[in-house]
């Protein structure tokens, strides 16, 4: 089974770059001005989300008909990483610059659960989407446990671990 790279945005006309032998490169949308993508994400039903710190916004492209509409759009939608909760479907994202830990249920309005943390990077929520993580780099080096509804403050559950830009919560927890 040969592993599979997608290409998600291209804002020149230039060639792909050369991949290893065992690479198919499937183009899921033409060209589009995303104004750079620092994170990607699945939904439940299979939709890819964009996260753009320079473009403000978060997109969603439909795997199907490979549309792609803006989800959240600028100031808010500024985006370095985004997590969906497994239980709700809530989405929560980081925006760097500005310091903010957002997060948006389905139907509901943005909340912001983190603010004057700039630096705030990763994000991912636990397996049963009952707890929130969030990391802090660049500006700090630390981890952090968010209440999903902003009643308790962030806590810190470690720091000095080495700048974690990425992760995921896995089935043990951890």
């Amino acid at each position: 089974m040969k592993n599979i790279c997608f290409a998600v945005a291209l804002s020149c006309s230039c060639a792909l770059p050369s991949l290893a032998a065992d690479y198919d490169v499937k183009r899921l949308i033409p060209p589009f001005y995303f104004h750079g993508v620092h994170g990607l994400r699945f939904d439940k039903n299979d939709n890819l989300y964009a996260a753009s710190v320079i473009g403000e916004s978060i997109y969603k492209i439909d795997m199907a008909t490979k549309k792609v509409s803006t989800f959240i759009g600028p100031p808010d939608g500024m985006a370095d990483d985004l997590a969906f909760a497994p239980d709700d479907g809530a989405v929560a994202w980081t925006s760097i610059e500005d310091g903010i830990l957002h997060i948006k249920s389905p139907n509901g309005p943005v909340r912001k659960l983190m603010e004057h943390q700039r630096g705030v990077n990763g994000v991912s929520f636990s397996r049963d989407g009952k707890r929130l993580f969030v990391t802090l780099v660049f500006y700090g080096d630390a981890l952090f446990e968010v209440d999903r509804n902003g009643v308790k403050p962030p806590r810190k559950i470690l720091e000095g671990i080495g700048g974690l830009n990425g992760f995921e919560v896995g089935d043990d927890g951890m």
